[in-house]
C-alpha cells in the first residue's frame, strides 16, 4: 500500500505540474498575441468603420489612421477616476466626424487649424452616464448616442484615442486599453492543461477506489 500511495502521489504531482506548464505556455502565447495586435500597422478608419455603420467587433481596439480638420464644439470628459480628457470632433472627407480624445487637459485647449493626420486606437461608445448639466462642455462619459445632438454633422459610432498626430500634439496622451489577444492564441496549450488535470483527477479517483476496496476487504 505504501508503494501505491507513493505512485499515486507522484502521478498526481506530475500531472498537476504538466498542467501548470501548459497553462504558462497558454499565457505566454496570449501575451505574444496581444503584443502582435499592438504592433499592427494602422489602417484607414473607413476600412474598419464607416460613417454610418454600427460598431463591430472587428473595429474594437484597432489602430487606425484618419485625416481631416478639427471642428467645434469641444468637450471635456470627466471620468469618475482620472484626469479630464479633451475630446474634439475631427471632420473627415466623408462629411462625418469622428470624436478624438486628444489628451488630458483641465480646460478646453485650442485645436490645430487646418488639415491634421491622426493615428490612434478605435474604441466603441462608452456606457451612458447621468449628466447633471447637459448644456455645458463637461460630460461624465463619451457616450456618442447621448452626445450626437450637440453636433451639426454626423458622428461615427466609435471614437479614437490619439497616439500620434501631425502636426504634433502638445497634450499628454491618454493610454488606451490593452489590446485583446486572438481568441485562438494558445488554445491548444489550454486544452492540454485541462487534459493533464483531468488525468490527475482520474489518478486520484482510482487511488481512492483502491484504498477504499482494500479497507473494505480488511
Amino acid at each position: 500500500m505504501l508503494g501505491l500511495h507513493l505512485l499515486a502521489a507522484a502521478l498526481i504531482a506530475a500531472m498537476t505540474l504538466a498542467g501548470l506548464w501548459q497553462l504558462g505556455s497558454f499565457r505566454d502565447r496570449q501575451a505574444l498575441s496581444a503584443d502582435e495586435v499592438a504592433a499592427q500597422q494602422p489602417v484607414p478608419l473607413d476600412d474598419v468603420l464607416g460613417p454610418d455603420e454600427a460598431f463591430g467587433a472587428e473595429a474594437d481596439r484597432r489602430r487606425v489612421a484618419v485625416e481631416g480638420e478639427y471642428a467645434a464644439p469641444q468637450l471635456l470628459v470627466e471620468p469618475a477616476v482620472g484626469d479630464a480628457q479633451l475630446v474634439t470632433p475631427l471632420l473627415t472627407p466623408t462629411g462625418s466626424a469622428v470624436l478624438v480624445v486628444r489628451g488630458t487637459s483641465p480646460t478646453l485647449a485650442p485645436a490645430p487649424a487646418g488639415p491634421v493626420e491622426v493615428v490612434g486606437t478605435l474604441l466603441p461608445s462608452q456606457a451612458r452616464a447621468d449628466d447633471p448639466d447637459p448644456d455645458d462642455e463637461r460630460v461624465p462619459a463619451l457616450n456618442i448616442a447621448q452626445l450626437v445632438g450637440r453636433f451639426d454633422f454626423d458622428v461615427y459610432s466609435g471614437f479614437v484615442i490619439l497616439a500620434e498626430q501631425q502636426p504634433v500634439s502638445r497634450l499628454p496622451t491618454v493610454a488606451p486599453p490593452e489590446p485583446e489577444p486572438g481568441l485562438t492564441a494558445g488554445l491548444r496549450n489550454l486544452m492540454y492543461a485541462l487534459q493533464w488535470w483531468a488525468f490527475g483527477g482520474f489518478a486520484g479517483f482510482f487511488w481512492w477506489r483502491i484504498v477504499r476496496e482494500r479497507a473494505r476487504v480488511a
